[in-house]
């Protein structure tokens, strides 16, 4: 194998395919420039969050040995001078290469006579868990705590991507143990650990606590996978070096001209430098498709059934072929749902024209509508405390009556009373709504799209209060009687009806970027004056860049498209019928 051949924490969890376009000459390199801004910002939103978290280690923990801030750049050997004076806490450390592995753990923490890895994560990792949840219970202490993690049993720490950051954890853990540095929790556990964004301070006491696995524990989840025992009995660790390994492979064929992996559309691929090249010169039907997206293991079983281009897999016998799919992919997420929902896909695609959406069981007798209709988004931060709540108001779903509220919005750095403050005004004015429908003796509905506007305002006592009974989720409706080709999200849901948003790169992490930029530009306002508003506005349709006007834009637009979704599929409606 050749020498040159080094491969860091995140190949194993990645598309073996980013691995040969980065080993083989026949692909060109990804051009240097930035990144989609979206990604871009969730970037420095993590570099933001690992700053925080290692300020706090630094001013918390004794003696922490500190390799990123070394003056003289020889981080790897800092790193072992560290681990050989055994530093309690070891921050930004560079393992020496083992092998083929090269690695970076954010953090080492002494524990026995050896070292643990620890990463910092900007995400979530904790959800409940229900009392009949085979999932286990989430593991978490504090840092640099030495002593045998507790186990909470109404948690886990098994949801999002923890499969992808015990991965990262096994390969720092494999290093470890090549170089005799190790040391863990006794024989019975592998751990490695991660910072994330939940608030440990009801667990262990602190804000920043680490949450562990065990890497020895079985990698595929019971609760939620359907997989053969043998499967399940994977632990991460011996998963981890399964997929390394054949990274490595990938990695080997491709530096000597050859080829063992193909392009294929994954999600992924919206993160990956190579995708604009994969894209462009990949026949696979699988680049069709722009949501709902097979992994590799299922793409490649769907080929093994006879579904290697557009018109094959829409011609899938989905009731005979399902048993054999399912195999093919054991521990897969509910793998004859999602292969009916490709192959469906397909058909859509294939149609002429095709179609970007259909009804699920023949169309809905009629659309939700109210004499007083409230369409509703919120903004938060990352740190949960929400800054924007958008209300649309319009009568007898008459477009021509719509106003949007711009005043629930504070620019300041919110506390708990103040945002308390905004959302109660908030909630006066559902409350005035909806006595103004008992007045006229109209319906009154307030439209969201999926949950947090409910979920994450329950906990105001005033907007519960206002918004009980009132609400409908909208997303939920649609979903209920709708087939999308492209996904539910509500940007490509009001597409299909010709919406567009008002601004560029709309999403939750531009708008909290903009907020800061508010802020900035406007020192000292809070809830900004109607005028203040109008001049923004003026300032952007003048062509201007204004921050305060782009969150007013957004939040507008998220707003107005539910109401033009539904008008959309009312307008269907009287054409079909």
């Amino acid at each position: 194998m050749s020498s040159r051949i080094r491969l860091g924490a995140y190949p194993a969890k990645q598309c073996p395919r980013r691995v040969h376009n980065r080993f083989t000459t026949r692909v060109p390199r990804p051009s240097t420039d930035l990144p989609a801004p979206d990604l871009l910002r969730r970037r420095e939103a993590g570099f933001v969050f690992e700053s925080a978290v290692v300020a706090h280690l630094i001013k918390a923990v004794p003696d922490v040995g500190v390799v990123d801030l070394s003056p003289d750049g020889q981080t790897v050997q800092r790193t072992l001078d560290l681990m050989a004076h055994r530093s309690p806490l070891i921050v930004g450390g560079s393992l020496p290469d083992v092998g083929a592995r090269t690695g970076r753990p954010d953090l080492l923490v002494l524990v026995g006579d050896g070292y643990v890895p620890v990463d910092i994560k900007h995400h979530s990792l904790l959800d409940p868990r229900g009392a009949r949840s085979r999932k286990p219970a989430a593991l978490a202490s504090t840092l640099p705590d030495t002593g045998l993690p507790t186990a909470y049993e109404t948690w886990t720490a098994e949801s999002g991507s923890w499969l992808d950051d015990a991965f990262q954890l096994a390969h720092y853990v494999r290093m470890l143990q090549s170089l005799g540095q190790y040391g863990g929790f006794g024989d019975a556990t592998l751990l490695g650990g991660v910072v994330a964004k939940d608030d440990l301070t009801e667990l262990v006491g602190t804000r920043f606590g680490v949450v562990w696995f065990d890497l020895a524990a079985p990698a595929i989840d019971d609760d939620s996978m359907d997989a053969p025992d043998e499967a399940a009995e994977i632990s991460v660790i011996e998963r981890y070096d399964e997929e390394f390994a054949f990274r490595l492979e990938v990695a080997h064929t491709a530096s000597h001209g050859g080829e063992l992996v193909r392009p294929l559309h994954v999600k992924e691929c919206g993160t990956c430098s190579f995708a604009t090249h994969c894209t462009t010169t990949s026949t696979h039907p699988s680049f069709r498709f722009g949501a709902g997206l097979l992994d590799r293991r299922e793409w490649l079983a769907l080929e093994d059934l006879g579904g290697t281009t557009l018109e094959e897999i829409a011609a899938v016998d989905v009731h005979a072929v399902a048993p054999r799919f399912e195999s093919l992919v054991p521990g897969a997420r509910s793998p004859g749902r999602r292969l009916d929902d490709t192959v469906r896909r397909a058909r859509m695609l294939n149609a002429a024209p095709p179609r970007g959406y259909e009804p699920i069981d023949g169309w809905p007798t009629e659309v939700p509508a109210a004499g007083i209709e409230a369409d509703f988004d919120i903004e938060w931060t990352s740190e949960g405390r929400i800054f924007q709540w958008g209300l649309r108001v319009r009568r007898h779903h008459d477009d021509a009556t719509a106003t949007y509220l711009s005043r629930f919005l504070d620019l300041r750095e919110l506390d708990e009373g103040r945002e308390h403050v905004l959302a109660r005004s908030f909630a006066d004015e559902i409350a005035r709504l909806a006595a103004e429908a008992d007045e006229l003796g109209t319906t009154f509905t307030v439209f969201h799209w999926s949950s947090p506007e409910v979920s994450r305002t329950r906990r105001f006592p005033e907007v519960a209060a206002a918004l009980g009974g009132r609400t409908l989720d909208l997303l939920t409706w649609w979903r209920d009687h709708f087939f999308t080709v492209d996904g539910n999200s509500i940007k490509s849901v009001a597409r299909l009806f010709g919406y567009a948003w008002q601004v560029d790169d709309p999403n939750g992490l531009t708008a909290e970027f903009r907020l800061a930029e508010a802020r900035a530009l406007h020192p000292g306002v809070g809830v900004p004056s109607p005028e203040l508003c109008a001049e923004a506005r003026a300032r952007a349709q003048r062509g201007g860049s204004d921050p305060l006007a782009w969150l007013l834009l957004y939040n507008e637009s998220d707003v107005a498209a539910q109401a033009m979704i539904r008008d959309g599929v009312r307008a269907r409606l009287e054409a079909v019928r």
